[in-house]
């Protein structure tokens, strides 16, 4: 899918990919607003990904109602939580740049077991980041 739904801009795009012209386009301008869909860590699926290493794919409903982007990289060395919002930005060619993701889950979420001092182990829960649950091993 292109990255724009403007028919100039599309049209600078298949001129570019099939005959390496360059047409003057429409660019896109200003600052968006999507949501992240899908990322490299959230479908698992290790070296069969259809998304590389360090990418995700981002939902720009101002762009168009199905409007999905190419993997594109994300902003820092942690996938983004899926649903996160995130501020884009546009390259000279149309490419999407994350340029900030916020209102995503920022912590881990899960148990962990403490070692046993004799007669049983504990554990520590988080939940987004938060300890919300202690047992203290004995």
């Amino acid at each position: 899918m292109g990255r724009s739904q403007s028919s100039s801009t599309r049209f600078q795009e298949d001129s570019n990919i099939l005959y390496h012209h360059l047409v003057d386009a429409e660019q896109i301008k200003g600052i968006y607003y999507g949501t992240v869909l899908q990322t490299d860590v959230s479908i698992a699926l290790g070296a069969g990904s259809p998304i590389p290493t360090g990418t995700m794919t981002i939902s720009i409903p101002n762009l168009g109602n199905n409007h999905v982007s190419d993997p594109i990289p994300y902003p820092s060395r942690v996938a983004p939580a899926l649903g996160s919002q995130v501020a884009v930005g546009f390259d000279s060619r149309n490419n999407p740049i994350v340029l900030a993701i916020y209102g995503g889950v920022v912590g881990a979420s899960g148990t962990v077991t403490l070692a046993s001092l004799g007669l049983h182990t504990g554990s520590l829960t988080f939940v987004n980041g938060l300890i919300t649950a202690f047992t203290a091993p004995a």
